[in-house]
């Protein structure tokens, strides 16, 4: 390997592989809200089952690694830049004995090489080149930076060769690549494969399993640098020692007492109790002190950590704190009571620890949903004559009672989301007639069942957005026109819609509604919110169940199941396939192959998302990111290079590209769509 500062090589690997289009990746660092320790405690289940399981809850944050990720036909090379600036460079011929060998010497990018070593090992791929351009991310912070590098590594191999690996089996890959080094870890570190989320890890033995936490209450901590000295590999050896000599203060903390704890914390969260949270933190921090500062006192007394936790001014901006990592003097955080809080804390400790140096990071974990930005296709005609001017215009009675314009149950669908702005795309040609429109909008405020009531008053409009009070939301017409924007596409095509939004889209992910049908839940949460509530930063689709019957008019999803089996990791997309590629698991129309010679898995559906229908099915809903705009750029000019060929690109060959390069999840969605002479029917017959 090639280590230092000497800089070219990335560049000169990108000219031998013929400088490839890049992937561009990022993966964020971990933090351990609570549960330090149980990851490798639980794992002694595999000897003696009489152990406690582990429980930790850990998330990702904000702060990470960016990458651009290439193929490379032979070698694997790396340029890493750390987050004071400093920049390294790797270059190695792909070869797993040589890759382990660098893993196991140690140094700057052996946790890189261990992981290359077991992809080569196990996956028919060449090379690969990662330009690690930017890290936000400290070092030796108690953060897994080392864990986000493994991640990244096993996350580019994916992404590159389409290997169709789960976030778990990155995540695997990452801690056996990571084990391989000198500087062993436990296996909550690779929890940032999961992204910005908090996430329950339960260890039995070799058995992991993890949970999605959802919070109501977004979390402020702050993450202090205590600069000072600790010895992680003091504290873990004896403390391992400890456990396997039976020590019982020792097992209790790790099992029992932690498993207590965790609950605790985890029915805080879920009922947005951050007071209690803080009050569990500093519980945790006692009785870790209580427990296992005897088997390690010479690390685990800390006294800079303790005089920081135990500091009176700190006290009116926290609801608690405790130490991070193996703890002893390395890092603290602490749980602020607001964003303000935050902010105040950093300055105060900077201030009050001036002298030792003490630096602080912001950390921010849940809350408010990044979608702000909705793309509803209005430019549908369906299968009803009558639509010339599209679906959207078509007038349709909500479940509120109330006449409208199919197009404002759309736009109150992302409103009720917190979309912030939204942007219908529309036949150029009735450009003035939406515009209007949404002039009208909240004008008549009474719903029908007042004229029925033999009022007398004049029935609204058909086409007219009648809506009590302006709808659900409370907006004047001058209100919405601030929030909806209409664009006129040239063609009725799903691609043509996002082409046409691509400069108001900006750099945000965005919720893309397929206006041409009715979309209807069956619980008190919008199916647009469904997607929004469950979007984690990697594209999502919306999926329904649906006969064999279906298939050959719909596009079709195949993928596993994600560990909680609340969302399908989208293995392959495939557009109105023939019943030829029915496979037997459900929600699956293919079995393939890939070329490394182990069958790709199939998702086997979880038992509470079993269903009748044979055939996961595109939903017409979902949350993309603006990577799709340069897929669909490069679709096109593949589609009409030299060939003469006019066929507009596939939506779902897009979408396929980008779960390629980004990863794409599925959520079946409570609720069903409906076509418009369906939502008549239906209508008549149930008198609503």
């Amino acid at each position: 390997p090639v280590l230092g500062k000497k800089m070219g090589l990335v560049e000169q690997a990108l000219t031998e592989a013929g400088h490839p289009p890049p992937v561009e990746l990022f993966v964020p660092g971990r933090i351990c809200i609570l549960g330090e320790h149980s990851d490798w405690a639980g794992g002694y289940r595999r000897f003696d089952t009489s152990i406690e399981k582990g429980y930790c809850i850990v998330s990702g944050i904000e702060k990470g690694i960016y990458a651009r990720v290439y193929p490379h036909p032979n070698k694997f090379v790396m340029r890493s830049v750390t987050d004071t600036g400093e920049s390294h460079e790797f270059e190695l011929v792909f070869d797993p004995p040589a890759l382990r060998e660098t893993a196991r010497n140690g140094g700057f990018f052996s946790y890189a090489a261990g992981v290359a070593y077991y992809i080569g090992t196990y996956y028919r791929v060449q090379g690969a080149i990662i330009d690690n351009y930017k890290t936000d991310l400290p070092v030796q912070k108690g953060l897994s930076s080392s864990a986000a590098v493994c991640v990244m590594t096993a996350r580019a191999f994916n992404r590159v060769y389409d290997l169709k690996l789960s976030a778990r089996g990155e995540m695997e890959l990452a801690y056996l690549g990571e084990i391989t080094t000198p500087s062993k870890c436990g296996r909550m570190d690779q929890c940032c494969a999961f992204g910005n989320n908090p996430v329950l890890m339960t260890f039995d033995g070799d058995h992991l399993e993890t949970e999605i936490i959802h919070m109501k209450e977004q979390l402020h901590l702050v993450v202090v640098d205590l600069k000072a000295k600790k010895d992680t590999e003091e504290i873990l050896g004896k403390l391992n020692k400890a456990h396997t000599d039976k020590n019982e203060d020792v097992r209790n903390m790790l099992g029992p007492i932690n498993k207590k704890l965790i609950e605790a914390a985890m029915k805080a969260m879920g009922h947005g109790s951050l007071e209690t949270l803080g009050k569990t933190m500093e519980q945790f921090q006692a009785e870790f002190d209580k427990h296992l500062i005897p088997a390690c006192p010479g690390q685990l007394t800390a006294p800079v950590l303790h005089s920081v936790l135990e500091h009176a001014a700190l006290k009116p901006f926290v609801y608690g704190g405790k130490g991070i990592g193996s703890q002893g003097d390395g890092t603290a955080q602490f749980l602020c009571k607001s964003k303000a809080d935050q902010q105040e804390l950093m300055q105060v400790i900077e201030r009050e620890f001036k002298q030792q140096g003490m630096s602080c990071l912001s950390v921010t974990i849940g809350g408010r949903s990044p979608v702000r930005k909705a793309v509803i296709m209005a430019t549908q005609t369906g299968n009803f004559p009558a639509a010339a001017t599209g679906f959207g215009m078509l007038p349709v009675m909500d479940s509120d009672g109330v006449c409208k314009s199919a197009v404002f149950l759309y736009i109150e669908d992302a409103l009720d989301c917190g979309i912030e702005e939204i942007i219908v795309v529309v036949d150029p040609t009735f450009l003035p007639v939406y515009e209007r429109l949404c002039s009208m909008y909240g004008k008549n405020t009474q719903p029908n069942a007042s004229t029925s009531a033999g009022s007398g008053s004049e029935p609204p409009s058909p086409t007219s957005p009648s809506t009590t009070t302006g709808g659900h939301y409370n907006l004047t017409a001058q209100e919405l026109a601030k929030k909806v924007k209409f664009v006129g596409a040239a063609s009725s095509e799903p691609v043509a819609a996002l082409e046409a939004a691509n400069k108001l889209v900006g750099d945000d992910p965005f919720l893309f509604i397929i206006g041409d049908v009715v979309y209807r839940s069956s619980t008190h949460a919008s199916c647009a919110k469904q997607m929004v509530q469950n979007f984690r930063g990697t594209p999502l689709v919306g999926l329904q169940w649906a006969p064999k019957e279906l298939v050959s008019k719909s596009g079709v999803v195949t993928g596993a199941w994600n560990h909680s089996g609340d969302l399908l990791e989208v293995q392959i997309f495939s557009e109105k396939p023939t019943l030829q590629l029915r496979s037997s698991p459900p929600a699956s129309p293919s079995r393939q192959t890939p070329d490394n010679g182990c069958e790709s898995p199939t998702a086997q559906t979880p038992t509470h998302l079993q269903h009748h229908g044979d055939f996961l099915t595109i939903f017409g809903m979902y949350i993309l990111t603006p990577a799709v705009y340069s897929i669909i750029e490069q679709l096109n000019t593949n589609t009409n290079n030299g060939t003469g060929n006019t066929e507009p690109t596939s939506l779902v060959a897009a979408m396929d590209k980008l779960r390629a390069q980004q990863g794409f999840e599925g959520l079946i969605i409570d609720g069903n769509r409906f076509e418009y002479l369906q939502t008549m029917a239906v209508i008549n017959h149930h008198g609503e």
